[in-house]
């Protein structure tokens, strides 16, 4: 089974807080495959494959299992440290399975119960489990708020906490607060919230117009220079970012146009998206998630155009950079995306690839959406059109995974 592709999506509290990470296991062809061997073949690939580093980071990764898999011997070599095992809804539940679940959480395992729907039906057969089980996954769509009001007071007589799951609008998210859910896994984060009668801040189009010259390299160094320099607080906050402890320069920086030399264009730009999704300019909650999501979606757009145009020039590879940068930029500063580029000189495919996807890089940011929602079908479709092979694909995918691990670490 080398064909398999492996995801993630991030579990959120209300905080904004990244506490674990949902993961996810689809082969090309499955068929035959047992849920027992999807199992191990997840585990596999996220301790051999990839690295626990590489795929999650400082947190927990949480895999469903089925009663095969927790009678057997593969979870005793499961690191315990390192995943919640939530078990699946249509398990069958006897004496043997509950004296187990008990003895390993006993051990030190922690157990949830993974994505109850409407489909589950009653789950007193499941109630000899809830003393042991430390999260509740809960799949929201087709439960209305009464419903999951009352489940929250069923359970909360059990020492466990709800998980709700495939929360990816707003709408959704505002019933899981109202009901109080703890934690929520989805991408309801990214949605855009338009306030009436908002306006584009002035502080913000300087920093993105700027950006967008540092990824142009065709405008001079010496009108990014300009762009600075008639943005005082904007300067102000580059030199105090220099002489920070992140940097040990040992000669004294005399203007802009000696941060921009010693920096160069791509580092200074990253400190710009920092600026973009960072609280110096976005107060929201959902700080974190949003930047390592624009993060990913860079690395993303960067990689597909390189799989599908190798000898793409630095110029095309500024665009995709910048793509992915700008189709959150309408969730952070609150206003349509249309308005924000309406301010903005960008070419045409650009404004295409965000406003209509359309053209090579509006196809690129359909392609790393799906590959957000773990969209299997589609990202084969994708990959058989532009002739990728799966492993490269795969190997994308896993890469970008590992450079946003890494990009939150240098934070």
């Amino acid at each position: 089974m080398d064909n398999f592709f492996v995801g993630r999506q991030p579990i959120i509290d209300h905080i904004g807080n990244l506490v674990a990470y949902d993961l996810f296991y689809k082969a090309e062809d499955e068929k035959d495959a047992s849920e027992r061997a999807k199992t191990s073949t997840l585990v596999s690939a996220v301790l051999n494959t990839f690295g626990t580093k590489g795929m999650l980071g400082e947190r927990r990764g949480l895999i469903a299992i089925d009663r095969q898999f927790l009678l057997s011997e593969l979870i005793l070599s499961t690191p315990k440290e390192l995943f919640v095992f939530a078990l699946h809804d249509d398990i069958v539940v006897d004496q043997t399975l509950v004296e187990r679940v008990r003895r390993l959480r006993e051990e030190g395992y922690i157990f949830a119960m993974n994505d109850i729907t409407v489909k589950t039906g009653s789950l007193k057969r499941l109630a000899h489990l809830f003393p042991y089980l430390s999260y509740f996954k809960i799949d929201i769509k087709g439960f209305t708020e009464q419903y999951l009001a009352k489940l929250k007071e069923v359970l909360s007589v059990h020492p466990l906490e709800l998980i709700a799951t495939n929360v990816d609008e707003r709408m959704q998210y505002a019933v899981c607060q109202s009901v109080g859910i703890p934690f929520i896994q989805g991408l309801y984060f990214s949605e855009p919230v338009f306030v009436e009668n908002s306006s584009f801040d002035p502080n913000q189009f300087a920093v993105i117009t700027i950006y967008n010259q540092l990824l142009d390299e065709s405008v001079p160094i010496e009108e990014i220079v300009r762009s600075f320099e008639t943005n005082h607080a904007l300067t102000l906050q580059l030199m105090q970012y220099i002489n920070s402890s992140a940097f040990d320069f040992r000669i004294d920086i005399a203007s802009i146009q000696h941060v921009l030399t010693l920096l160069g264009r791509k580092p200074l730009a990253q400190w710009l998206m920092l600026m973009i999704y960072g609280k110096s300019l976005n107060q929201s909650r959902d700080q974190l998630p949003l930047l390592l999501m624009v993060m990913t979606r860079t690395e993303l757009m960067v990689g597909l155009l390189k799989l599908i145009w190798p000898n793409a020039s630095k110029q095309i590879e500024g665009k995709a950079f910048f793509v992915g940068v700008m189709s959150l930029s309408s969730t952070v500063l609150s206003v349509p995306l249309r308005l924000i580029l309406k301010e903005m000189s960008i070419s045409e495919d650009v404004k295409e690839a965000l406003l209509d996807k359309e053209g090579m890089l509006g196809e690129m940011l359909v392609q790393v959406q799906a590959i957000e929602k773990y969209d299997i079908v589609a990202i084969m479709a994708f990959a058989r059109k532009f002739e990728i092979s799966v492993v490269s694909m795969k190997r994308l995918m896993t890469n970008t995974i590992e450079s946003v691990n890494v990009f939150e670490r240098s934070m």
